[in-house]
Order: C-alpha cells, then structure tokens, then sequence
C-alpha cells in the first residue's frame, strides 16, 4: 500500500519564494524606465523619483500598480508615501506581502 504525500503546511502552501533585491531593482529601473520614457542605464539606486524623473502622485500610483502585478506584492498606502528613491522601493518591495 502506498502512502500518500503529506499535505503542505499552511503557512507555506501556495507561497511564493522570497524576492532577490538585485531582480526587484532590476525590474523596478525596468518599469521606472518604460514609463517615464528614459533608458534604463540612467536610472540607479539614488534616482529620485519626484525630482529626478518629475513624477507626480498620479506617476508614483502607475509605477507601483505595475511593481505590485510584476512581482505579486501588496504596497499599503502608508508605504507608497515613503517611496521617494528608486532604493526606497526596492526596500518596500521586498518587505511587501506576496500574493
């Protein structure tokens, strides 16, 4: 008689695997750069979202709904207010609720 596999733990079914910074800083210049119509190569970890690339709110609402769907994460509102580099995101990101 064989023995069936166990079931997942509840606290890891479904999860999704933890998020390397250095992919999350990648894909955040990645979007940053498509949007605000800018190559890539000069966006870096200092880049100042507002003063650097003129973002508005409405800017930083597009990107981050884009950073959420690219890396299945949660940004609380609280959190969006603290992104002012492109550094403080990758940072939010990887704390951020996957799923």
């Amino acid at each position: 008689m064989t023995t069936p596999p166990p079931a997942p733990k509840p606290e890891t079914a479904g999860a999704l695997p933890p998020l390397d910074p250095a992919e999350v800083e990648l894909g955040i210049r990645q979007l940053a750069a498509k949007h605000f119509k800018v190559d890539v190569a000069t966006l870096s970890a200092k880049t100042n979202f507002r003063e650097d690339l003129r973002a508005d709110s409405l800017d930083l609402v597009l990107v981050v709904h884009d950073v959420e769907d690219r890396f299945k994460v949660v940004i609380s509102q609280e959190d969006l207010t603290k992104v002012v580099t492109l550094a403080d995101a990758v940072e939010i990101v990887a704390r951020s609720p996957r799923g």
